[in-house]
C-alpha cells in the first residue's frame, strides 16, 4: 500500500485540499508576490503560503474579512436563509480574489497575485518579520513583492519605473542611498545595463547609488515578456526575504536541522540559477562591490 505524501496533510495528519492554479502566466498591470520553491513543490508551497498570507491579510487589512451583521428586518425563514447564503458567497468570492495563485512556466517559481487593498510589499515585510520567531512554511523559500507589472521593453520599463519610484524618491525625499537588484529569467532582450540606466534616469541626481548601505532597494524582475518592479527596505535585515533563513530555532537540535535544510535549499537555488540563467545584482556582504 502506497504511503500518503506528508506534504498533502495538515496539522494532525488531516488531508489538505489541493490548490488549483487559476491560470498560467503573469499579465500586465498586475501586482503580487513571486515565490521560489524547491523543484516539484510548486503546488504545496503555494498552498501553504496562501494560508499564511490569508492570516496576515486579515491582520493588516481587517476590513477585508467582513463582519457579521444582525438581521433585524422582518421576513420569513426562507428569505433569511437566502440572504445569508448570498452573503456567504460574496465573502468567499472577495476573499479568493485577494490572493490568487498563478503558475509560471518556469520551474521552482510561483506567482501569488494580490488585489487591492493588499499591498504586496507590506505583506511580504510583515510575513518576514513574523517568520523570525516561528516556522510558518516547509517549502516556501524567497518572497519577492511586485507592485506592478508591464511589458518587457525599454519604454515599458521606464514608464513603470516613473510610476513605482515616484512615492519613494520624488515626493520631497533627498539624499537617499539606493541599490538595484535585477533578476532575469527566460529573457534575453533587455540586459542588466539597460535596467541600471533606466532606473538611474528615473531616480535622478538627488539620490546616490550605494550597494552595501542603501536605504531603499529597487527590485526589478524580468521573466519572459513581463517586467515587475517594487521598492523595499530592510532587505538585508530580513535575510533577503527568505523565510527559511529567517527562522531561528531555539534548540541546538532544531538549529542543526535548519542548517541542513538551508544547505539543500541553497543547492537547489544554485542549480536553478545555472539552469535558467538567473542573474542578480546585490552582492554578499563578504564580496567587494562597485557602484552599478
Amino acid at each position: 500500500m502506497a504511503k500518503r505524501d506528508r506534504s498533502d496533510t495538515g496539522q494532525g495528519g488531516v488531508p489538505v485540499k489541493k490548490l488549483k492554479f487559476k491560470r498560467t502566466g503573469i499579465e500586465k498591470n498586475e501586482s503580487g508576490i513571486l515565490i521560489t520553491v524547491p523543484r516539484g513543490k510548486e503546488r504545496q508551497a503555494s498552498n501553504e503560503i496562501i494560508n499564511v498570507f490569508s492570516q496576515h491579510v486579515a491582520t493588516l487589512w481587517p476590513e477585508t474579512v467582513g463582519s457579521e451583521e444582525t438581521d433585524n428586518e422582518e421576513g420569513d425563514l426562507e428569505d433569511a436563509i437566502s440572504r445569508e447564503l448570498e452573503g456567504m458567497k460574496e465573502k468567499k468570492k472577495s476573499k479568493k480574489e485577494l490572493l490568487t495563485p498563478i503558475l509560471i512556466d518556469i520551474q521552482c517559481v510561483v506567482f501569488i497575485k494580490t488585489r487591492s487593498p493588499v499591498d504586496p510589499v507590506k505583506l511580504v515585510e510583515h510575513t518576514c518579520k513574523e517568520g523570525r520567531t516561528k516556522k510558518m512554511t516547509r517549502f516556501t523559500q524567497r518572497l519577492t513583492p511586485i507592485v506592478k507589472t508591464t511589458g518587457a521593453s525599454i519604454e515599458d520599463l521606464e514608464n513603470l519605473a516613473s510610476e513605482v519610484l515616484k512615492p519613494h524618491f520624488h515626493e520631497g525625499q533627498h539624499n537617499l542611498k539606493f541599490a538595484v537588484q535585477a533578476t532575469i529569467r527566460n529573457h534575453s532582450v533587455i540586459k542588466k545595463d539597460d535596467i541600471y540606466r533606466s532606473i538611474a534616469k528615473c531616480v535622478g541626481h538627488d539620490h546616490k547609488v550605494d550597494l552595501k548601505n542603501y536605504d531603499l532597494l529597487v527590485v526589478v524582475q524580468v521573466f519572459k515578456n513581463i517586467i515587475g518592479m517594487s521598492v523595499v527596505k530592510d532587505y538585508e535585515q530580513l535575510r533577503r526575504f527568505n523565510l527559511n533563513e529567517l527562522y531561528q530555532p531555539e534548540s541546538l537540535e532544531s538549529n542543526e536541522k535548519t542548517k541542513a535544510s538551508e544547505k539543500e535549499i541553497a543547492k537547489d537555488e544554485n542549480n536553478l540559477t545555472e539552469e535558467i540563467g538567473t542573474t542578480s545584482d546585490i552582492p554578499d556582504k563578504q564580496e567587494s562591490t562597485s557602484d552599478a
